[in-house]
């Protein structure tokens, strides 16, 4: 700093001291080379150099010092070949360019489209500074097209490549609140609304009262009719449920649910306590079970435990030991001639015959709880054939296949009469 300080103290000495000494010039939008001493000397030049875009009107681009002052100062102006600010082009941007006042002549800014924009015929499009004015640039479209509908919702807010929805009175958003278009041309997925209310048409429920159609909604405190897998209970006459109202539910036979109070109550529109009816298995289910507890395994059918068809765990010193192996008991399905397996469902099978077959039995093979297979269909040929060969009243011409029920004439040898012999395909 104390250098710096140094540096101008002695150039206001200079200055002040030889009064035919000049300072340096400021040129806007040009330069020129700096005197090494930061001072100028009387009858010193100096050539400016206007900027990329400027011009100076004087042939002679020089400034002198003449006793301490500068003369024909230069001035770089606009040059009439150059560009201003480049076009705004909707959608897009300038890419690998910083921003400039001015553009020389030929000057090339090269434009790229928004995510879910694409110019008409490129990706990317140049303009050129040509005689003081822009080519004409690119016009970005909208690649995405018409925005997803949702049924029971509007689109509100467009911000840039992004949508936002809102549902309709009665309708809630479920699903994301913005929908983006893609740079592939395509949408993100879209919200859908769906009603905050349940609708009950007493007119089309015969045990029911006839009142028309009841709107119940969300803010309400009545509760909507339960669906209780593998169980039942009594209907409300009125279809839904007031506050503080109790269903009892009683399970299918083979079911049973674990709570002893088996019911559900309606609180504020929710139900609570809702009873799961469970298959019944030889042990009652249990979180916790006691050293020495015995559970019972049994095979589905179509399998068997290895050594038995049923194999006891035990609980020892907090862990199960081993449990049975269930191992495939049918084996490989059965072979179909001109036919194969196009379905495999738990113990079922489905054949399907090949072309020119048709199937004849039954259409599916179950796998029995003892091991074997049902019985299992044929596929017999659709068609009959003919080997010329092997037939010596009739011209060789090698096997001639006759569909179902069609008739065709087959040309007798020369050793026989003149004429043709009637092929009929029946089964």
């Amino acid at each position: 700093m104390c250098v710096r300080y140094l540096g101008v103290f002695l150039l206001v000495w200079k200055v002040l001291h030889d009064e035919k000494a000049c300072v340096p010039l400021t040129i806007p939008n040009g330069n020129y080379v700096a005197s090494r001493d930061g001072w100028y000397e009387d009858k010193d030049k100096i050539r400016v150099r206007c900027d990329e875009g400027y011009e100076h009107k004087d042939r002679d681009a020089t400034a002198q010092c003449i006793n301490g002052t500068w003369s024909s100062v230069l001035i770089c102006e606009r040059s009439t070949e150059s560009c201003g600010d480049p076009p705004k082009i909707p959608h897009a941007v300038i890419i690998g360019k910083g921003y400039l006042e001015v553009f020389a002549v030929n000057s090339e800014l090269q434009y790229e489209c928004e995510d879910g924009y694409a110019a008409e015929g490129a990706d990317t499009k140049t303009i050129i500074c040509i005689s003081g004015n822009w080519t004409e640039g690119p016009t970005c479209i909208d690649t995405c097209g018409t925005p997803p509908m949702v049924a029971n919702g509007d689109v509100v807010k467009t911000t840039g490549r992004y949508l936002q929805y809102q549902c309709a009175d009665q309708y809630e958003r479920v699903g994301p609140k913005m929908v983006e278009c893609y740079s592939d041309g395509t949408w993100s997925e879209a919200p859908t609304c769906k009603a905050t209310y349940c609708s009950v048409d007493t007119d089309e429920i015969s045990q029911l009262k006839s009142v028309g159609v009841r709107f119940i909604t969300e803010d309400e405190k009545a509760c909507v009719p339960l669906t209780i897998p593998n169980g039942n209970y009594v209907a409300s006459r009125d279809g839904w449920y007031e506050d503080k109202d109790k269903i009892r539910v009683r399970c299918d036979e083979g079911y049973e649910h674990k709570d002893r109070d088996a019911t559900a109550q309606c609180i504020n529109g929710t139900w609570s306590s809702v009873p799961i009816c469970e298959i019944i298995i030889g042990k009652g289910y249990q979180e916790v079970f006691a050293v020495n507890s015995e559970l019972q395994y049994e095979c589905e059918d179509g399998y068997a435990a290895e050594g038995a068809d049923t194999k006891t765990i035990i609980c020892i010193s907090g862990n199960w030991n081993e449990g049975p192996t269930c191992i495939d008991t049918c084996g490989t399905p059965p072979m179909v001639a001109n036919g194969d397996v196009v379905k495999t469902t738990g113990r079922y099978l489905q054949y399907q015959c090949a072309d020119q077959y048709e199937r004849v039995g039954p259409k599916m093979v179950e796998c029995y709880s003892d091991g074997t297979w049902s019985e299992a269909p044929t596929c017999e040929a659709t068609y009959c054939s003919v080997d010329t060969d092997e037939i010596y009243r009739l011209k060789s011409v090698g096997v001639r296949f006759i569909n179902d029920g069609e008739k065709e004439n087959l040309e007798c040898s020369r050793l026989q009469s003149v004429g043709y012999k009637t092929g009929e395909c029946y089964f």
